[in-house]
Formats: structure tokens, C-alpha cells, sequence
């Protein structure tokens, strides 16, 4: 169990490691948050720390706008969200619109954008055009062999027992 002294740590570093290891709450605004909200600071003397986000509800907070701390990690509808796009993204032969791709894995377009860029490092608009440069590399790879297998394939048998004329018949 943390100790309200390593909670403030925590608090003030916004370490990632501890985003639902427990909720502050803010006197003055009656909110409560995650430790990585991007919320600015308030003064230690208007923080209180609870484990869970019901036992900050239970005091009288109410839920953080920006971070959703009320929003367990594991919700059905958000685990394997970039995921479920990227599945779609790389299955697909043409590109997909955001508000199309968000529809399809049950999101909104700004949620899965600001995921999709966290978990990713690019926008699934990104992430299209480098799985469009794969394909298009692994096919002309795949015809490159082809050709290859072709010519090896039709090529007449060479035993060793054929002359060369290596100096042009001079």
C-alpha cells in the first residue's frame, strides 16, 4: 500500500507505472483524477488520495473530464481497441476513413485517434501508408522471385561439357 507521501511523488512526476493504482481528488474543484492526468496541479493542501474511483464518488467527487478515472482500464469496449484497428487497417485493400474505422471498433474518431497515435507513434492515416509500402514490397518481391523461378526454370541445363566462348570467337 502507498503512503500518501509516495502518492504526491507519484502525483507530481505523473509516472505511467501508477495510472490506476489509485485516484486524487481536489477540494476546490470537487474533482477527482488519475496520477497521469494532464490536469494541472493542485496545491498537496487541496489533494486527497483514494484507492478506487467509487470510494472518491462516495465522498462527493465527481469524475475528471479529460483523464475518465470512473473508466476501468480493462472496459470490454476499449481493450484491444488500436488493436482491432490495426487489424482492420492491414486486412484492408483500400483506405478507411476515420469516422468509418472509429464506427467499426466501437469508438469515437477522437478517442481512437489519441490512442492510436499513443500505442502506435502514428495516426491510422499513417499506419494505411505503411502497410499500403509493405504489400506493395512483399509483391514485388513475391514477382521479382517469380521471374527468377522462371528463368532458372526455362534455362537450358548447363553440365560443364558446353564450350564458352569467352573472347567473342577472336
Amino acid at each position: 500500500m502507498l503512503t500518501s507521501a509516495q502518492r504526491w511523488v507519484i502525483l507530481q512526476t505523473r509516472d505511467p507505472e501508477y495510472h490506476s493504482a489509485f485516484v486524487y481528488a481536489v477540494k476546490t474543484t470537487n474533482i477527482y483524477c488519475r496520477p497521469t492526468c494532464s490536469a494541472r496541479l493542485a496545491r498537496r493542501a487541496n489533494v486527497l488520495f483514494y484507492n478506487t474511483a467509487s470510494a472518491a464518488e462516495a465522498a462527493g467527487y465527481r469524475a475528471c473530464k479529460r483523464c475518465h478515472p470512473e473508466i476501468p482500464e480493462w472496459h470490454p469496449r476499449l481493450r484491444g481497441l488500436v488493436e482491432r484497428a490495426k487489424g482492420i487497417i492491414e486486412a484492408g485493400k483500400e483506405e478507411i476513413g476515420l469516422k468509418t474505422l472509429a464506427g467499426m471498433v466501437g469508438a469515437s474518431e477522437w478517442h481512437l485517434l489519441r490512442q492510436f497515435k499513443k500505442e502506435v507513434g502514428v495516426t491510422p492515416r499513417g499506419y494505411w501508408t505503411v502497410a499500403c509500402q509493405q504489400r506493395r514490397g512483399e509483391a514485388a518481391v513475391d514477382e521479382l522471385m517469380r521471374e527468377i523461378e522462371m528463368a532458372e526454370r526455362d534455362a537450358p541445363a548447363a553440365d560443364g561439357d558446353e564450350f564458352v566462348d569467352w573472347d567473342g570467337g577472336q
